[in-house]
């Protein structure tokens, strides 16, 4: 399921805080709730951006979380379903504390699994071909809102 609004919503707070415009808490204070895996997914990955612990602006994205931002904006501006798979909520809850306990490495497993789903290179699209198409007409650099 494709919802567009916030889609576009999500797209716009990332641009702001990304760029220093708004802050954390407002960032966070804006998200849209959505059925789309594809917004949620990207709000669980934006989050890793900042510290939450503090109320702070972003001076900008790394070189490293540059072309990543961008490339989570690009998705949210396409027609593109979110294909990645899920893991329900019930077993991050269940797996949180022996995450602690083994410092990650409980899903190690998990993250193997889900390194072969697809090209994580260019996550959130999960193939290069949709990537490489979304980028040959992107809709901030077209002028459109």
């Amino acid at each position: 399921m494709i919802d567009k609004e916030s889609r576009s919503q999500l797209a716009h707070l990332l641009r702001q805080l990304s760029v220093g415009q708004i802050a954390n808490d407002q960032f966070e204070d804006q998200l849209p709730r959505s059925k789309d895996r594809a917004v949620r997914e990207v709000i669980g990955q934006a989050w890793l951006l900042y510290d939450d612990m503090r109320e702070h602006k972003l001076v900008g994205p790394s070189k490293k979380d540059r072309p990543e931002v961008a490339r989570w904006i690009l998705f949210l501006q396409t027609d593109f379903e979110y294909e990645w798979p899920s893991l329900p909520a019930w077993l991050r809850i269940i797996g949180f504390m022996p995450s602690i306990l083994t410092l990650g490495l409980v899903w190690a497993p998990y993250r193997m699994w889900f390194e072969r789903q697809g090209d994580c290179s260019v996550w959130p699209f999960l193939r290069d071909e949709d990537f490489k198409d979304a980028k040959k007409n992107p809709v901030f650099m077209s002028g459109a809102a």
